[in-house]
């Protein structure tokens, strides 16, 4: 029987998730973000809706239920998916999917802030690391 998974997590940043999520590689045509103060509709497994900020569309990762982001009243992020999916998504995202969805936000947040800084970043992996590094010019 399949069941929805809700993740708490400290992500904050609705920017850096949706940059996350790209260099992840989740295309933009299975993604939907929404505006500020909006939502978009999450569809789970079945007959299971809600509203959430991120969504990832279940035909990226020929899932079950769409994967959704929804922001909380503390302003962190909370992951929903259908727990039969984990599988699928650890082939699409290169590992456990939370855990490599917290990688490329660290990647995102630090490659803004060497921009924000001066400094050109560089985001590559290696295995099941997300390296950042900074070049000056």
């Amino acid at each position: 029987m399949s069941a929805i998974i809700t993740c708490t997590t400290k992500l904050k940043n609705k920017n850096d998730l949706v940059e996350a999520l790209k260099l992840m590689g989740v295309p933009k045509e299975h993604m939907q973000v929404a505006g500020y103060g909006e939502t978009v509709k999450h569809n789970g497994y079945g007959n299971q809706k809600r509203q959430v900020e991120v969504n990832i569309s279940k035909k990226w990762h020929s899932g079950y239920g769409d994967i959704g982001f929804e922001k909380t009243e503390d302003g962190t992020y909370q992951l929903h998916q259908d727990d039969l999916d984990a599988r699928k998504l650890e082939g699409k995202s290169g590992g456990e999917f939370m855990v490599r969805v917290q990688q490329f936000y660290t990647a995102s947040v630090s490659a803004r802030t060497l921009k924000e800084n001066g400094f050109v970043p560089e985001i590559k992996t290696e295995e099941d690391r997300v390296l950042v590094r900074a070049v000056a010019y």
